[in-house]
């Protein structure tokens, strides 16, 4: 385990929480997913908001820019029926019992573009294309940006999974990106298919809306030495869980050199706001939705 992370954020000190430390299990004890969003945004509510599925499918990346492909695999395989069975998955990993991982919807950062190439080139007679789509030599020599992101999780939602031990993943019908609203950035430089997060009051609204659906999946684009994970840059993982009281965001970190941490908002709004210089735009989030 990881030391906690500090830096200095409008001169008070920062402390990120790791999840596999005393403090950090506590903020996922008391679960209040099955109430409203809106009746979560008032007190006397408290308690964390967490997508246990999430947590469950989490894993480090394996490619060194491959945070996106792994962060896209981790929600994948969260939506898989059979994820309530993880821990009996895990017991039988210990005896490489392959095909029941497979069976379970297990999806890994390999299979994502294949399931983009393996996908039928014509639906309802129309043919597939995907212009905006990154290259998998692009990505993995350097990344992906959120709007990247966005169109490859655009890609997978049309796809047509041919593989037997992929017929059990459920893939999104809808997908939205959000970008935080800052001074270098304005809703024209963003396209028509993007909205703008305009405080952190409208990012927690939106991560308890999210969180509170299960058939609701968020990924995190945001700088990680602005959020305290110094030297790194920009990163994205899935968002996990929320804590009312302390107003922390559960980030399931994939990077191999630090963990999945508790956040304070402000510090997530904060790292949200680093603009990305190769898209030139701030970074956000990426609402997936799944069939219920």
């Amino acid at each position: 385990m990881m030391d906690d992370a500090r830096t200095q954020i409008h001169g008070t000190e920062l402390i990120l929480i790791p999840l596999d430390s005393e403090e950090g299990i506590d903020l996922c004890q008391k679960d209040v997913s099955n109430f409203s969003a809106e009746k979560l945004l008032h007190p006397p509510f408290n308690g964390t908001v967490l997508q246990d599925n999430v947590k469950a499918s989490w894993r480090c990346q394996i490619g060194k820019t491959c945070c996106g492909l792994a962060s896209l695999a981790i929600t994948l395989s969260s939506m898989a029926p059979s994820r309530k069975e993880n821990a009996i998955l895990e017991e039988k990993e210990k005896n490489d019992d392959d095909e029941l991982h497979e069976s379970l919807g297990y999806v890994t950062e390999d299979d994502i573009y294949p399931l983009i190439i393996n996908a039928v080139s014509y639906c309802n007679g129309d043919k597939l294309e995907f212009f905006d789509v990154p290259t998998q030599t692009k990505v993995r020599s350097k990344g992906m940006t959120l709007e990247e992101l966005d169109a490859l999780a655009n890609a997978i939602s049309r796809s047509c999974p041919r593989e037997e031990r992929h017929s059990g993943i459920k893939l999104p019908v809808s997908i939205s990106r959000w970008h935080a609203q800052c001074t270098e950035v304005s809703k024209g430089m963003l396209g028509p298919n993007a909205s703008l997060l305009s405080s952190p009051e409208h990012l927690r609204g939106l991560l308890l809306e999210s969180l509170c659906r299960p058939s609701m999946r968020i990924l995190l684009n945001y700088h990680m030495s602005s959020l305290g994970q110094s030297p790194f840059g920009g990163h994205i993982s899935p968002i996990a869980g929320y804590n009312i009281q302390t107003e922390r965001v559960l980030i399931m970190d994939t990077w191999p050199h630090t963990e999945p941490v508790w956040a304070p908002l402000q510090a997530v709004w904060q790292a949200m706001c680093h603009v990305d210089l190769e898209a030139g735009k701030s970074r956000g989030l990426l609402l997936l939705e799944f069939e219920s």
